[in-house]
């Protein structure tokens, strides 16, 4: 199976509730021997990669790759899951559970910008490749009543204003805006 998922919205959790695994705490996922890819020179949004060839109906293969001839032209006659929530949600819970820690010691402007850079990437990345809801399995956060996506949506609404200013700045401006003279002016920094 292929599980096709938004930066932030769980999908290895999703893989872990598939097995039967404990997944409803929060950790910081290192994709560890994942099986992943993307298409192309872009963005790598997933780490390891493994040749298809290799990849048999044994494998929950995680992907951030959203669109569907894309899916079906690398994995052929594999089932395809897609998980889906907003994209500012996923990519605010991205930033909270896999990226924050390496910004954590640094100063407000560095941690300002690399918010950016993750909005910057992922919104390029996903206009580039457009998502599609076409799938064998779609699961929606917003309406799933497992406890798999209870515990999602707990953790995807959560806010961070600053997380949310910069996606305001990035919705208003595009990629090219001067984020940290703009946060300078905001928080006074």
């Amino acid at each position: 199976m292929i599980i096709s998922f938004f930066p932030g919205s769980g999908g290895h959790r999703y893989k872990l509730f598939l097995k039967g695994l404990p997944f409803d705490k929060q950790r910081v996922h290192m994709h560890n021997n994942e099986i992943a890819f993307t298409l192309g020179k872009d963005y790598a949004f997933l780490y390891e990669s493994t040749p298809v060839s290799d990849i048999d109906d044994n494998y929950l293969v995680t992907t951030h790759t959203m669109t569907s001839w894309m899916l079906k032209e690398k994995f052929l006659d594999h089932t395809i899951t897609k998980i889906f929530y907003d994209l500012k949600s996923c990519l605010r819970r991205n930033w909270e559970v896999s990226i924050k820690h390496n910004y954590t010691n640094l100063p407000i402007e560095e941690q300002i910008d690399g918010m950016f850079q993750l909005i910057k990437v992922s919104r390029e990345y996903y206009e580039k490749y457009p998502v599609d809801r076409a799938a064998d399995n779609i699961v929606d956060i917003a309406t799933d009543t497992t406890l798999y996506g209870e515990t999602m949506r707990k953790e995807l609404d959560v806010v961070n204003t600053t997380f949310d200013f910069v996606w305001d700045v990035y919705q208003k401006f595009g990629s090219n805006a001067p984020i940290i003279d703009i946060a300078k002016c905001e928080f006074k920094t």
